[in-house]
């Protein structure tokens, strides 16, 4: 299309537009224009953008997997899914050029998380940086596992130059390798592996891993395999993913954990790596997948031991007054959350989530924590009493963990499978009739003869002994609830007791264990827990701290009414547990006395919460 321009002078001769002075004056800018913008590029692009692995299509070459499998010891590059019980395997993973999954279906495969992404990004722009050390944090299911070596925690050597040179070619030739055990630079980035060996139990369960930045869990994963022969993993429900970011049974139900929905509102995690510094996790379900907050605590997990042991534990003993109650919650809190710099975004983060989440005077079901310790010794884990930290809340004050949250923490052979029927098979073990316990049992009151009416009750130690270390084969899921003195690893009145070695019946599952008595979870008690959980008790109830007597009548009236109220038709034990705990810190021990307010926090939950209880379902045997 030509353009004419107008002219005073009417006979002008009328050129195209192309020739005129204005075209020419704008050809000329846009050709300054494209010299500038190169000198631009030149001056500012001296480097090729670093691309991100996950910016780079599923099936080219040049994207980066994690791959994760098990294999035979004997055979250690031939993925598998299926283990013979009491035998050796290895578990590996691989960080590599290729989906090992798409030739290799035994194989784990997935791209890195944004959080990895970011982080390898961030290595690759340090051109003098060539090799880059991360730590990888096995977990494999205790239940069918023996403990790996060094607590599960390998080192793995991230080659950055393998990766720089994958990322700056456009080779598509490489083939996905046949053969794991021949690795070379072109595809292999990066390899980790962990001896294991399997128990007798046989069944389906998953090996966990957690991938770490120093002190920064940066991905996870997990690898589902069998114990034992697939007909003996079919009739059980599929392997819970062992992961950072927790489990919160009561959402847990017939869904397995890489459902978001089983995932709890918080997790904390308190664990080592490879040396004596204790770090804290904490995750919320509200965040990405892969952001966590990480911190070290000041002490070492040895003398985080010892200050639980002999520092904390007595300090919230019988008798303390509520302010005092309240200091020790404090305390706790500055523990696991040092107020430091390192601790800081993890004390304001935790704060806002109690804020956000507390349940207050509410309805409905509260909020979860999950709460896991991960040492790296073989000593019986204590009952960390999460419960009983107390977090500071503008204009509130104090308040306490356990009163606003469901708290949730794993036994050591943990068993998440969901029961389709309430247990309600009650045996008992209560003080004999006998001066010294004669308050006890009056407190209990008409209660304790309702039980001796319609459950399994023992006032005798003998005869208790002899129950527990006799099996029936054809025994239905039991709650066994116990009321009696505690010390040393045993239970006891007077003069007859009973040790965790005397437990010998093997509990169907599942099955349900509350020890009332003193300290019957803490550091050098934690015996009869663990052993009530190998023979496979799957929840269990017991006591951080010293409790009075007093307090331990008056928990099992107040937990056996919550049962009996009927809010709900089969509840679980933790919604239970938790209305148990509210409704028995506003009682009091007497007439005279303030409630017991957080003391009766002393109680926590391990285990499976999401397994139904009920009242005894009639007369006694």
């Amino acid at each position: 299309m030509w353009f004419k321009h107008r002219s005073r002078y009417p006979d002008a001769e009328r050129k195209p537009f192309w020739q005129s002075l204005p075209f020419l004056l704008l050809t000329s800018a846009a050709a300054a224009c494209v010299v500038l913008g190169n000198l631009f590029t030149a001056n500012y692009s001296w480097h090729r953008p670093i691309p991100s692995p996950f910016e780079h299509p599923a099936d080219a070459a040049q994207a980066v997997y994690w791959n994760a499998w098990a294999s035979a010891k004997n055979d250690e590059f031939s993925p598998a899914r299926t283990f013979a019980a009491e035998t050796d395997c290895k578990a590996y993973l691989d960080l590599a050029a290729f989906n090992y999954s798409t030739i290799h279906p035994e194989v784990v495969s997935k791209t890195p998380g944004s959080e990895f992404s970011r982080t390898l990004h961030t290595w690759l722009a340090d051109s003098k940086k060539h090799t880059q050390k991360i730590r990888v944090l096995f977990l494999p299911d205790r239940r069918f596992f023996d403990k790996p070596d060094d607590g599960g925690v390998v080192d793995m050597d991230v080659d950055l130059d393998a990766i720089r040179k994958l990322f700056g070619t456009s080779d598509t030739s490489l083939q996905i390798p046949t053969d794991l055990g021949k690795p070379t630079t072109d595809w292999l980035l990066g390899r980790a592996s962990i001896n294991l060996h399997t128990h007798k139990l046989l069944g389906a369960t998953s090996i966990g891993i957690s991938i770490w930045d120093g002190i920064r869990p940066v991905d996870e994963m997990f690898i589902p395999v069998c114990v034992g022969s697939q007909t003996d993993c079919q009739r059980i429900s599929p392997p819970i993913s062992i992961s950072l970011k927790g489990l919160d049974t009561l959402r847990l139900a017939d869904q397995r954990s890489s459902d978001t929905n089983t995932f709890p509102d918080g997790a904390l995690h308190f664990l080592q790596l490879g040396d004596a510094v204790v770090i804290g996790v904490f995750h919320r379900k509200d965040w990405t997948d892969d952001r966590f907050i990480s911190w070290r605590l000041q002490d070492s997990a040895a003398n985080l031991k010892t200050w639980i042991r002999d520092d904390l534990i007595p300090a919230f003993g019988v008798n303390r007054q509520s302010s005092e109650l309240n200091e020790r919650g404090l305390d706790l809190y500055d523990k696991l959350f040092p107020d430091n710099v390192e601790g800081h975004d993890a004390r304001v983060a935790f704060q806002q989530f109690f804020q956000e989440k507390r349940y207050g005077d509410g309805t409905g079901v509260p909020a979860s924590v999950f709460v896991r310790m991960l040492p790296q010794s073989d000593d019986p884990i204590a009952i960390l009493p999460l419960g009983l930290m107390a977090i500071e809340e503008k204009g509130h004050g104090a308040d306490f963990l356990g009163l606003q949250f469901r708290v949730e923490a794993p036994l050591q052979n943990q068993d998440y499978r969901s029961a389709t029927t309430c247990v309600s098979n009650w045996v008992m073990l209560v003080p004999p009739h006998e001066a010294e316990f004669s308050e006890i049992r009056n407190r209990i009151g008409s209660r304790l003869r309702t039980w001796e009416n319609t459950r399994l009750v023992f006032d005798n130690i003998p005869k208790f002994r002899a129950w527990a270390r006799t099996s029936d084969q054809n025994a239905e899921s039991t709650v066994l609830a116990t009321l009696s003195h505690h010390d040393r690893d045993r239970l006891y009145f007077s003069s007859e007791s009973i040790m965790s070695t005397g437990f010998h019946r093997e509990f169907a599952n599942p099955s349900i264990a509350i020890l009332d008595g003193c300290g019957t979870g803490n550091l050098g008690a934690a015996n009869i827990v663990v052993a009530l959980n190998n023979r496979g008790v799957a929840a269990i109830v017991a006591t951080s701290t010293e409790i009075s007597l007093s307090l331990g009548a008056d928990f099992l009236t107040t937990l056996d009414e919550v049962i009996s109220a009927g809010q709900e038709k089969n509840p679980s034990l933790e919604i239970v547990m938790f209305r148990t705990l509210r409704s028995l810190s506003k009682k009091s021990p007497s007439e005279s006395s303030p409630p017991y307010g957080a003391a009766v926090l002393a109680y926590a939950l391990l285990g499976n919460g999401n397994i139904q209880i009920c009242p005894s379902k009639g007369n006694a045997p």
